[in-house]
C-alpha cells in the first residue's frame, strides 16, 4: 500500500503542486481560525477562574450587592447570620494609571481590613515580610502594596510613588511593600494592589461602602443554607454566591458572544472541507484511467479507497500542523482585541493575561483539520473505488456520478435545510431554544452549500441555451467549459459561497456593532462637550465624579449659564436580577426649552417622554 501511494497518490499530489497547496491552505485557514477562537475563548474562562479562585482563598461564599457597593452596616448582619463562622469586608477599585506610556492600563485596588484578610487570603513575598512598617502602613492613606510583577514592568521600587485616577482626581500613592505573585496575587494577571480598607474608601469615595464580604462558614453548615439565610436577612438587591457560581455565571454571561465566534470558526473549517471536497472530486475525475489500470493489476477496492484517503489525509495532516501554529499567532494577535469587545460589551473589564495554548490544543486542532478532511474526501474516494476497471479505462465519466436519485437527494437536502433557516429566522425559533440556534445555524451554512450546485447547473443550462455570440471565442469556450460539467463547477461555486458568506457575517457584525453604538451616543450626547474621570467612558470603567462638580463647571468662562442645580448628570451602574445583568441609567432633568431624546420609546416620540420626566 505505502508502494501504490508512493508512486500513483504521491506523485500525483506533487505533479499539481500549486493545488496541492492551495487545498492546503485552505484546510490551513480553517484551522488556523478554529484554534485561533478555541484558544481565546479557553484563556478568558481560565483568566476569569483564576482570578476568582484567587481572590476567593478559603471563603466559601461572597455576598455582592449593586455596582456602587452596600452600607457598611450590613456587615454585622452578615457576621451574626447563623452558620457564618467569619466575614471579612473588601473593596475594590479598577483605576488607571496617570503618566504612563500605556494609556489604557489599569491597576485592581483591593481595599482590605488587615487585621481579618490573612483569616481568608494569604500573601507571600521573597522575604517574609509584606510590609517593614506595619504601623506606618496604617496611618499613612497613601499607602499602597503592589505585586513584584506590577512593580517591575513600572521600574517601582518600595517608597516609590505612582498616579492614579481616583474620584477625587488625580492621587499619588506611595509603594510600600512587593507581593510574590503567588496566591491572591496571581489575580488580574498581577495587576492588583491592596491598600487599607480606609485608606481605599478615602481615596475612591466609598467612605462607609464595601463591595462584597467574603464569608467562611463553619464546618457544621450547610452552605447552601447559609447563602438563602444571608439574603433573606439582607433584603432585595443582595446575592451570596459560591467561588464557583461566580465562574459559572462569568461563563454563562459571554457564552453568546463565544457561542458566535465558534460559529465564525466553524464556517471557516467549513471552506477548508469544500476545498478538500473539490480537489478530490477534480482528482478522481482526471485519474479515471489510473484508477482502472490499478483494477486491472488487481488492486483492491478497499485499496483504492485508501489511497485516495492517504492523499488527503497527507493534505490535511500538513494543513492542519500549519493550521495550529498560525492559530497560535492568531490567538495572540486577537486576543486583546477580543478582550477589549468583551469589556464593552458586557461592562466588565476582562483581561487575559496569558493564551492557554499546550498538547490538548494542538491535538484538538490536528483532530479537527483530519477529520473534516477525512469527512470532506470520503465521498468522493468511494465512487473513485466503485469504478470498474472497464469502464474507468474507456474513461466513462457518467460512471462517476451515483445518479439522478443522488443529485436530488443533495438538491432536496439543500433546500429544506434553506427552508428551515427562513422559517427559524422568521419566527425566531432560535431565541427559544439553544439546540434549535444550533441547528439554525447549520442549516444557515450547510442548506445554501449543498443547494449551490444545484442553482449553477441551471444558471449554466440557462447560459448553455442562450446563444450570447457576443462573448467571442474564447467566452464561448469558457461558457463550454463551465458547463460541460455542472456539478464539478458548482462544487467551486459552493467553495466561494462559503468564504463569501463569511465574509459577509463578519461585516455585518462590524456593522451592526457601529451602528448601534453611533446611534446610543447620537440619542444620549447633546451636548458640546462630556466631563468624565480618567479611563475608558465605554466600558464604564471611570470614576464616579462628585455631584458639586457641575456648579464648579458652570463658572468656567464659555459654558452655557443655568438655573439652580439643574445640569445634565449621568449614572450608569449595572445589577443583578434573578441572574440576569441588567443596566439603571440615571439623567438629570433636562434644561428649560430643551428637549433630550433619550429613550427609545415604544408608544410615543422619546422627546415627548423626557418632558414627563
Amino acid at each position: 500500500m505505502s508502494n501504490i501511494f508512493y508512486y500513483t497518490g504521491f506523485r500525483h499530489l506533487l505533479s499539481k503542486p500549486w493545488r496541492t497547496l492551495l487545498t492546503i491552505l485552505g484546510i490551513s485557514l480553517g484551522v488556523s481560525l478554529y484554534v485561533g477562537i478555541h484558544v481565546i475563548n479557553r484563556s478568558t474562562l481560565n483568566s476569569f477562574k483564576e482570578t476568582i479562585d484567587s481572590m476567593a482563598g478559603k471563603a466559601t461564599l461572597t455576598v455582592f450587592g449593586s455596582e456602587t457597593g452596600f452600607p457598611e452596616s450590613q456587615l454585622d448582619k452578615i457576621q451574626h447570620t447563623p452558620g457564618v463562622k467569619l466575614a471579612v469586608p473588601l473593596v475594590n477599585n479598577r483605576a488607571y494609571l496617570i503618566g504612563d506610556t500605556k494609556s489604557s492600563e489599569t491597576l485592581m485596588i483591593l481595599g482590605v481590613d488587615l487585621l481579618k484578610e490573612q483569616s481568608v487570603r494569604v500573601y507571600k513575598t521573597t522575604d517574609e515580610q509584606v510590609i517593614e512598617d506595619p504601623l506606618a502602613f496604617l496611618n499613612q492613606p497613601d499607602s499602597i502594596i503592589v505585586t513584584r510583577t506590577f512593580a517591575q514592568s513600572h521600574h517601582l521600587k518600595v517608597d516609590d510613588t505612582f498616579e492614579v485616577a481616583t474620584a477625587n482626581g488625580h492621587r499619588r500613592l506611595t509603594v510600600r511593600g512587593l507581593l510574590t505573585p503567588d496566591g491572591p496575587a496571581k489575580a488580574y494577571g498581577g495587576s492588583m494592589a491592596i491598600m487599607d480598607i480606609d485608606g481605599a474608601r478615602m481615596t475612591f469615595g466609598k467612605e462607609g461602602k464595601l463591595d462584597r464580604v467574603d464569608v467562611v462558614t463553619t464546618l457544621a453548615a450547610n452552605i447552601d443554607d447559609v447563602a438563602t439565610h444571608l439574603v433573606a436577612n439582607l433584603g432585595p438587591g443582595y446575592r451570596a454566591e459560591r467561588p464557583q457560581a461566580q465562574a459559572q455565571g462569568v461563563e454563562k454571561m459571554i457564552g453568546s458572544y463565544q457561542a458566535m465566534l465558534s460559529f465564525f470558526s466553524t464556517v471557516a473549517l467549513l471552506v477548508g472541507v469544500f476545498f478538500v471536497f473539490n480537489s478530490m472530486g477534480t482528482s478522481v475525475s482526471e485519474r479515471t484511467q489510473e484508477i482502472g489500470t490499478l483494477r486491472a493489476l488487481g488492486a483492491t477496492q478497499n485499496k483504492v479507497l485508501r489511497l485516495f484517503l492517504f492523499e488527503a489525509i497527507f493534505m490535511g495532516l500538513a494543513g492542519s500542523i500549519v493550521g495550529v501554529l498560525i492559530g497560535r499567532i492568531v490567538a495572540g494577535s486577537l486576543v486583546d482585541m477580543v478582550s477589549r469587545s468583551l469589556s464593552i460589551e458586557y461592562f466588565t473589564r476582562i483581561q487575559v493575561t496569558h493564551l492557554s495554548f499546550g498538547m490538548s490544543e494542538f491535538a484538538s486542532g490536528i483532530a479537527m483539520g483530519l477529520g473534516a478532511t477525512v469527512v470532506a474526501a470520503l465521498w468522493p474516494s468511494l465512487k473513485a473505488s466503485g469504478l470498474s476497471p472497464l469502464c474507468a479505462m474507456k474513461r466513462l465519466e457518467n460512471h462517476l456520478d451515483s445518479g439522478k436519485l443522488q443529485w436530488a437527494g443533495t438538491t432536496g437536502c439543500g433546500f429544506l435545510l434553506s427552508l428551515y433557516f427562513v422559517l427559524s429566522s422568521y419566527f425566531h425559533w432560535g431565541a427559544q431554544n439553544k439546540v434549535l440556534e444550533t441547528i439554525s445555524q447549520f442549516a444557515s451554512i450547510v442548506g445554501p452549500a449543498l443547494l449551490a450546485p444545484a442553482l449553477a447547473a441551471l444558471l449554466f443550462s440557462l447560459l448553455k441555451a442562450m446563444g450570447l455570440g457576443s462573448l467571442g471565442a474564447v467566452g464561448r469556450l469558457a461558457k463550454d467549459n463551465l458547463t460541460r460539467n455542472p456539478k464539478r463547477t458548482g462544487a467551486n461555486v459552493t467553495v466561494l459561497m462559503v468564504g463569501l458568506v463569511l465574509v459577509i457575517l463578519v461585516a455585518a457584525l462590524d456593522s451592526s456593532f457601529r451602528k448601534s453604538i453611533v446611534s446610543w451616543l447620537d440619542r444620549n450626547l447633546h451636548h458640546d462637550l462630556v466631563v468624565t474621570s480618567y479611563g475608558n467612558v465605554t466600558t464604564q470603567q471611570t470614576q464616579p465624579l462628585r455631584e458639586d462638580l457641575g456648579k464648579q463647571l458652570r463658572t468656567i468662562p464659555g459654558v452655557h449659564p443655568t438655573e439652580g442645580d439643574n445640569y445634565a448628570g449621568f449614572r450608569f451602574v449595572h445589577f443583578q436580577y434573578e441572574g440576569k445583568q441588567l443596566s439603571l441609567k440615571a439623567f438629570d432633568p433636562p434644561e428649560k426649552g430643551e428637549n433630550l431624546d433619550l429613550y427609545a420609546v415604544r408608544d410615543r416620540p422619546g422627546a415627548d417622554a423626557s418632558k414627563e420626566l
